[in-house]
């Protein structure tokens, strides 16, 4: 931190002000008393606004270490690093302008000189924030200014670096699948998981053995101790690169309930014949931005082309499908249980279910069938209140899914890429699981976890390096 002007300035102008009080007044006070009482509020004055000084540098300083771990921790994503450094500083410093988008500066951090060098392999981050007289956000002095000082100037610095693991992978991003649990998770063995895929049990996560993983798979509970990966040995990809210790917690789960609320007074009590709301994905409304609304006041049986596109399904009891059912572009609430039958070459895209329980039976492609990573949204959405099943995939494929209920139970050998599921009970993957990643982050209609993102500072997701 620095003055408006030098130290031998302040004892110039104290002088000064001292020779000018001593020869024109006229009191009873002597030389003596009169400067010893000019000093000491000098001196009085000068700790009050030091004081003040130093609380708004380190105010400074706590607020720029915390926007450098958030840069860090987002590092792969340079933009959006930079603006979730600059809106938290903005609720740290009350909007002060201390620290702005120039501010922030991408770089390498080399731990064994302990220098940061611009640009380069970008591994970290460095953060400059200010308060001083050109970017009019100078300290404001109340006693100093008596002696010619109306502000004080302060400047700091903080580098916070991309945690690094074996490997070069990178720390524990989730763009290509997530599987979330707030309890236990595991997963059965001879799984292939290849891309930023995530599996995490906030209170543990154990696998099977065997099975290959590429180099940004990451498990992860709130305790390290809580991770156990068994029967996996590889040289290109150490066990210890796939542990990471952290806290990530459902989203649309705790939603669920309010969801359902809303969905069924817009759709059963206000008995609309259309929609246009922002309840549901846009992938079921017409151009217009409208759907059919089609209710009924018991269970359903859908045959098959009985399921039209742009049409949300409201059904006061269960609805089932026995199979031979192929649709996209629809939506379906049910205040019962939603069953899907098994069949040869069935697939679900672009569809909203919502229910109690849903039940899907095997063999059914959830998604495109081709080109799954030709799309930047996710295409299917299901929501149970309490159950999601989907039975075993025998080599059909679950593409750009969101899933959430309170119970998940996926089944075994799930093939495909770019899911999210969120389960609040223990949960068991089962095994042979085939899934790829397309190396982007799918766009949501609901709000998904933070991926990848710490929740606390005991994380390898970034660290101050400075």
């Amino acid at each position: 931190m620095r003055r408006a002007t030098g130290q031998t300035g302040l004892l110039r102008k104290a002088r000064c002000q001292l020779r000018r009080f001593v020869w024109q007044t006229d009191g009873a006070g002597t030389a003596t008393s009169l400067f010893a009482i000019v000093g000491t509020l000098m001196i009085g004055g000068l700790a009050v606004d030091q004081a003040n000084g130093w609380r708004v540098n380190t105010q400074l300083q706590v607020a720029a270490d915390a926007s450098a771990l958030v840069a860090a921790a987002h590092i792969s994503d340079p933009d959006r690093a930079r603006q979730m450094a600059v809106d938290l500083a903005a609720i740290n410093l009350g909007g002060s302008d201390a620290l702005t988008a120039q501010d922030i500066t991408f770089g390498t951090w080399d731990r064994t000189t302990d220098e940061f060098i611009e640009g380069g392999v970008v591994n970290a981050v460095r953060v400059n924030a200010s308060r001083g007289d050109q970017r009019g956000n100078a300290i404001s002095t109340h006693f100093l200014k008596f002696v010619g000082f109306d502000f004080l100037e302060t400047n700091v610095t903080a580098i916070a670096a991309a945690a690094q693991v074996p490997g070069g992978g990178r720390t524990a991003g989730c763009e290509d699948a997530a599987f979330i649990s707030s309890g236990n998770i595991q997963t059965g063995g001879g799984n292939n998981l290849q891309g930023a895929i995530c599996i995490h049990g906030q209170n543990g996560v154990a696998t099977g053995g065997g099975g290959t993983m590429g180099p940004d798979v990451r498990f992860s509970a709130a305790n390290s101790n809580q991770i156990q990966i068994n029967g996996y040995e590889s040289d290109d990809v150490p066990v210890e690169q796939l542990m990471v210790e952290r806290s990530m917690r459902p989203t649309i789960l705790p939603e669920l309930d309010r969801m359902r609320s809303e969905l069924w007074a817009a759709l059963w009590t206000a008995n609309p014949s259309t929609y246009s709301g922002d309840l549901l994905p846009d992938f079921v409304f017409n151009a217009d931005g409208s759907a059919n609304v089609v209710r009924k006041n018991e269970s359903w049986q859908f045959k098959q082309d009985e399921l039209q596109p742009n049409t949300i399904y409201v059904i006061n009891g269960d609805a089932s499908f026995p199979g031979l059912v192929d649709t996209s572009n629809v939506a379906l609430v049910a205040s019962g249980d939603i069953h899907v039958g098994g069949g040869y070459n069935l697939q679900f895209d672009k569809v909203f279910f919502f229910g109690r329980n849903l039940r899907m039976s095997g063999g059914v492609t959830w998604g495109p069938r081709v080109d799954p990573c030709g799309r930047d949204d996710y295409s299917v959405y299901l929501f149970g209140t309490e159950s999601l099943s989907l039975g075993g995939w025998g080599g059909d494929n679950v593409n750009g899914v969101v899933g959430a209920a309170p119970n998940f139970v996926p089944g075994g050998a799930m093939k495909g890429s770019n899911v999210y599921f969120e389960s609040g009970s223990s949960t068991s993957l089962g095994g042979g699981m085939d899934i790829t990643g397309c190396d982007k982050r799918f766009k949501s209609e609901y709000a998904i976890a933070e991926m990848g993102v710490p929740e606390d500072s005991n994380v390898r997701g970034s660290y101050l390096a400075r």
